[in-house]
């Protein structure tokens, strides 16, 4: 399975976790596009995938070449993007008086459901290994000029990548 697929697969996971408060989910083709997406003002909650790095499972390049494992790795940006409440603070746990109704969630209870949504994903394919590795969850790093009210998440799907050794004896 390509990394395109995977990441349809976990975007259709949370399609549905997000639709019902009113978000969205997409996908970003580099950090700076995940940066771009993460800045849209909105108050309905947003994700934005991205894929990082893929790394092989073992360090012995002998190994390597017989496993043939490796560990892909993603980030799901959740924000509101930009200053969407003049108390932070509050809104990230629910105290915010007066909020619209679709900011009425803390964006806390939206980052663990979206946490929760990404681990129950399930890639039906032999070389996928299930469950999805959940790596963890940080602050959006603050930027002065461009602050982005988030958590990103990390996580990662093992997989089995072609035998190339035997392609390359198969023809």
């Amino acid at each position: 399975m390509n990394i395109g697929e995977m990441l349809r697969r976990v975007k259709c996971s949370l399609d549905t976790w997000a639709e019902p408060e009113g978000g969205s989910v997409s996908v970003a083709i580099d950090s700076a596009h995940m940066w771009e997406l993460g800045a849209i003002d909105q108050e309905s909650p947003r994700v934005i995938l991205s894929f990082t790095e893929q790394r092989p499972r073992v360090d012995d390049p002998r190994v390597q070449d017989v496993l043939n494992r490796v560990d892909n790795f993603f980030e799901a940006m959740v924000t509101r993007g930009r200053g969407y409440e003049e108390r932070v603070g509050d809104a990230l746990v629910g105290l915010a008086d007066g909020a619209p109704a679709r900011m009425a969630r803390p964006l806390h209870d939206l980052v663990e459901e979206a946490v929760a949504t990404i681990q129950a994903c399930t890639i039906d394919d032999v070389d996928v290994e299930m469950p999805i590795w959940y790596r963890g969850t940080e602050r959006v790093p603050y930027n002065p000029h461009e602050p982005i009210y988030g958590y990103i998440i990390t996580f990662s799907i093992g997989t089995q990548k072609a035998d190339l050794k035997n392609q390359r004896a198969n023809g």
